[in-house]
């Protein structure tokens, strides 16, 4: 059979195979992967064994951390998305209902759409690979969209804002879901060793905790322009800066006499803007894409998505992020919970504390799982981090009714903190296991496919998070009955708050816990997979070079 990462005039799509774990023996591989990993005849060099089995390749630190530097652009995106539910509610004022119902339409947009980029992207040919047309691209839209999302006014008609904040969001978040197709395939390709797959996954985690502090304090940042002019400048009567006192009367508010919020998140919007796009140069110019070449025979997007979904080890993944998914609707009561629970109607106090010093703590966690990642996989590997993460995920889950309790803010940041190396050895883990599914994909099918998987993943997540996110706005507004006039809530809209925040996501947590067991995959199966892989990629080398000389 042709080589697969060659064009032929006639090609012949591979035979699918049901993974199981029989593909760790050499009689398990399709019978195109027996003959590319068989020495050809005639040839001396192929008969004679490699004395030691091929160093498994891993991408420079350079390279790497060129590609860990690109999720900052990805971070940033869905930071703006997120704030939506927030801020447009308490500071743009629009109704919890149409919000909610506006946050779920980019979902199930971008869902729909992202296999088609994913397999169009594993396809593209082009001088500048697969991945970089598409990491430019949506970087350049999202970072224009991060900007307009907050360039409304609270005095415009419910209609106008409503009408500006769906076509801003639905845009933002179509580039962010094609951003990180692209950059999560790209990242999938860095390794091909088991346990530094998961460091990779931890050196992202560590650029995205960094900038986190920044969106941490967001909201505070937003608030307090007044406050930080005054730390930078000095106060009116005393600022070294004599523009500042021009300044200061227009970063207030008239009504409040506090800093005004609209101006601030426009301000920080702009930051943010610029982090982007400057962080999408570090992998568009120096991470290294192998596979820029490697499907050169055409598999219809049906084919393709029919071979993806065989996969066991894809589909608990999918499913687990399914639970998660749900959990989406507890989740985005926690910003309600904490406001008007915990902290007494006080935003700012909740925010500050559970958004901004957890942003901190979380930087020095990350780096933390950086060190310890690689090692921890060759310990216990993959599979028992990720159900170790899981269980632990779900006694947190039922810790925090006990502990996020009324005046007790820093309770609740103690427990979150305890428990975020928990959610960073999970993340890591699963981000970690990707890889070894494609290769188990490319050794069944002979193609690289790291777009589409990702991009199913995201299709399935993306579906059940725009039920939920459209759910929270109905649950709000007719269940929980809040009222976005009200300075603090009435005891029984926090009590439903509780309720609906706290219970489902113990069940959901329950259920992820209960999945991860069936995870199969393990060491020693990765191992010989890849051993195989490699005997085909030499193989192939070898063909080819005899083709060019003959």
């Amino acid at each position: 059979m042709e080589d697969p990462t060659r064009a032929t005039p006639n090609p012949q799509p591979e035979p699918v195979i049901p993974f199981s774990e029989e593909l760790i023996s050499p009689e398990a591989i399709p019978s195109s992967g027996r003959e590319l990993a068989e020495p050809l005849a005639g040839s001396t060099a192929a008969e004679t064994p490699p004395k030691q089995p091929r160093k498994a390749y891993s991408a420079t630190h350079w390279q790497i951390h060129a590609w860990g530097i690109g999720g900052v652009a990805s971070y940033f995106m869905y930071e703006q998305f997120y704030l939506i539910t927030n801020i447009h509610t308490t500071v743009f004022k629009i109704e919890p209902v149409i919000v909610f119902a506006i946050m779920a339409l980019p979902r199930l947009v971008d869902g729909l759409i992202d296999p088609v980029m994913g397999h169009w992207s594993d396809n593209m040919h082009s001088r500048w690979g697969r991945r970089r047309p598409f990491l430019l691209g949506s970087a350049i839209v999202g970072a224009i969209l991060a900007s307009a999302l907050f360039w409304m006014s609270p005095d415009w008609p419910q209609w106008a804002k409503s009408l500006q904040l769906a076509v801003c969001a639905i845009t933002l978040f179509t580039a962010c879901g094609t951003y990180d197709m692209a950059f999560n395939a790209l990242g999938y390709e860095l390794s091909d060793e088991y346990a530094d797959r998961s460091r990779i996954q931890a050196i992202k985690g560590v650029y995205w905790a960094l900038f986190a502090i920044l969106g941490g304090y967001v909201i505070w940042i937003a608030g307090s322009l007044d406050k930080i002019g005054d730390f930078l400048f000095g106060a009116p009567a005393q600022s070294w800066f004599p523009l500042w006192e021009v300044w200061r009367p227009q970063v207030l508010n008239p009504l409040t006499g506090k800093g005004d919020e609209v101006l601030g998140f426009r301000v920080i919007s702009l930051v943010i803007s610029l982090l982007i796009l400057i962080s999408v140069i570090f992998p568009l110019v120096w991470s290294k894409e192998r596979y820029a070449a490697i499907n050169r025979t055409k598999v219809n997007l049906m084919t393709a998505l029919r071979t993806v979904f065989r996969s066991r080890p894809f589909i608990i993944i999918l499913l687990i992020k399914a639970a998660g998914g749900a959990g989406t609707l507890p989740r985005n009561l926690f910003f309600y919970i904490g406001t008007y629970s915990v902290c007494f109607g006080d935003k700012q106090a909740y925010t500050e504390v559970m958004s901004g010093h957890t942003a901190v703590v979380s930087l020095f966690i990350a780096i933390g799982i950086w060190w310890i990642a690689k090692p921890l996989t060759r310990l216990i590997g993959k599979r028992a981090a990720f159900i170790s993460g899981a269980g632990l995920g779900l006694l947190h889950a039922c810790l925090m009714p006990f502990i996020a309790t009324p005046g007790h803010v820093w309770d609740w940041f103690i427990l979150n903190i305890a428990f975020m190396p928990i959610q960073h050895v999970l993340n890591t883990s699963a981000a970690g296991i990707m890889p070894d599914i494609c290769d188990i994909d490319e050794l069944e099918h002979g193609s690289r496919r790291e777009g589409l998987f990702t991009a199913v993943q995201a299709f399935v997540s993306k579906m059940e998070i725009s039920l939920m996110t459209a759910l929270t706005g109905v649950f709000l507004t007719f269940v929980v009955r809040f009222d976005v006039h009200l300075p603090q809530q009435t005891p029984d809209v926090i009590e439903r708050l509780r309720f609906w925040g706290f219970t489902p996501l113990i069940v959901l947590s329950a259920i992820s816990f209960g999945m991860s067991w069936f995870m199969p995959l393990t060491k020693k199966m990765m191992d010989d997979v890849r051993a195989q892989l490699d005997a085909r990629h030499e193989a192939n080398e070898k063909k080819a070079s005899m083709e060019e000389a003959g």
